[in-house]
């Protein structure tokens, strides 16, 4: 597998336990739950340094995936860690990430290994 298929893989997975994490909860509750919020932050950090070190041809022959934002939400959790939005963060939890993970999943390779 390529450095490029790996962390591909590695976004999927990282989509797999947000999806796992969130599982069977409202954003009343996710915005009361310290451990949730942190495990949900932890995976999308790993999703955006997984973007960030995908070959820039990668990216380019995929630009109908938002890596920028990827990155940029990355950015934002890191650095500005402060002014995570909760209502603005679930937003996209619910809104986009089910969308980015069919996007995902459609160039990725078929994977024979099961999931961890």
């Amino acid at each position: 597998m390529d450095r490029d298929q790996g962390v591909l893989l590695d976004l999927i997975l990282a989509l797999d336990d947000i999806h796992a994490f969130l599982l069977d909860t409202d954003y009343e509750s996710f915005a009361k739950d310290r451990l949730r919020q942190s495990a949900v932050l932890h995976q999308l950090t790993i999703m955006g340094e997984g973007t960030r070190r995908l070959s820039e041809s990668f990216r380019k022959n995929n630009d109908h995936i938002p890596w920028a934002k990827i990155i940029g939400l990355r950015n934002v959790i890191v650095h500005e860690y402060h002014r995570v939005d909760w209502s603005e963060l679930w937003a996209i939890l619910e809104g986009d990430l089910p969308e980015l993970q069919e996007l995902l999943k459609a160039i990725s390779p078929p994977c024979d290994e099961p999931s961890p």
